[in-house]
């Protein structure tokens, strides 16, 4: 007999995160250890528990998604497998988690249909699972080039020297407190200084806005 997947599911959005309980409940081999809404419980609940796979939505509050795949794939003590959910096909989003050493990207558009085929192939048969509408979209950029925005250029120009700091830092995944403890100001000031980028780069208001900008233009913001 295969052995039993312990798996933690990481999710804010509780009706998504109950749809996706009853699948894994109802599913025999799979058991479901704990659920958590925010990426801080996550984390907490992998380093007691160290499950097998943790399932986890990329955009979530107090620690995000990318936050808690760095943590736990840095923590030698866990052998916990990650797959991402995601509700933005987005390459600069999905370079970010396979470089952070994600097992598995999936689409939330996508999840209860194939949700028990990608953990069987992530956990069982020990493999990778990126979704194939992202391997397309990246072949796709990857013909077409990526071409250098003047206008985005020469917005960046007009911040200061301590907000390209912290825009690098941005693009880099860490969170405002890591930030700030790098930089040795206080979170307050990190949080006005993002306000400032934010207005100064006119990034339309959303959640994580200021991160995908800086996962987006990674490569652009590191040379400045």
């Amino acid at each position: 007999m295969e052995e039993e997947i312990s798996i933690i599911l990481a999710d804010d959005h509780p009706i998504f995160r109950l749809g996706l309980a009853n699948i894994i409940n109802s599913t025999p081999g799979l058991n479901l250890l704990a659920e958590a809404n925010n990426g801080q419980e996550a984390l907490r609940w992998c380093e007691v528990l160290k499950p097998r796979l943790l399932i986890l939505d990329l955009e979530m509050p107090e620690k995000n998604g990318l936050y808690v795949c760095k943590q736990i794939k840095q923590n030698k003590a866990l052998q916990t497998k990650i797959l991402v959910l995601t509700f933005y096909n987005d390459k600069s989003l999905f370079n970010e988690v396979k470089t952070l050493g994600a097992d598995g990207f999936l689409l939330k558009e996508d999840t209860f249909d194939n949700i028990t085929t990608v953990i069987d192939r992530i956990v069982r048969k020990n493999q990778f699972y990126f979704e194939d509408v992202v391997m397309t979209k990246l072949r796709e950029a990857g013909r077409t080039g990526f071409h250098t925005d003047d206008a985005l250029l020469k917005r960046l120009t007009t911040l200061t020297k301590s907000e390209i700091a912290i825009l690098k830092l941005i693009a880099n995944s860490m969170t405002n407190k890591e930030i700030a403890e790098s930089l040795f100001v206080s979170v307050k000031t990190v949080e006005n200084h993002r306000h400032n980028i934010v207005r100064k780069l006119n990034i339309a208001l959303g959640k994580n806005s200021l991160l995908k900008f800086g996962l987006e233009n990674a490569t652009l913001i590191k040379n400045l």
